[in-house]
């Protein structure tokens, strides 16, 4: 999970970027709270883990708000890797 920081750190950096995004995570109150500028979608999933059996689960799906999407969209590995860095440090490749 996210600490605080971090949720506020990349809720940010999506509000800055200029490309289409979508976002999966835990559908929780703090969650909609921190993301509350974007588009949200639901759904109802399960998770496995080994033999421990499947577990329902909500995700939250958020995207790029409909009024900043752009008509084509195309990003590389190299802005999800940049993206990555500015969240968590330097990422391996």
């Amino acid at each position: 999970m996210f600490d605080h920081t971090q949720l506020a750190k990349m809720a940010d950096l999506l509000v800055k970027i200029k490309c289409a995004f979508v976002l999966s995570i835990n559908d929780t109150p703090e969650i909609r709270e921190f993301f509350s500028a974007f588009a949200f979608d639901e759904a109802s999933i399960k998770y496995s883990v080994a033999s421990s059996g499947a577990t329902d689960a909500h995700e939250l799906i958020i995207s790029t708000p409909p009024k900043r999407r752009p008509a084509v969209v195309r990003v590389g590995c190299r802005a999800r890797r940049q993206l990555i860095q500015r969240l968590s440090g330097p990422v391996a490749v």
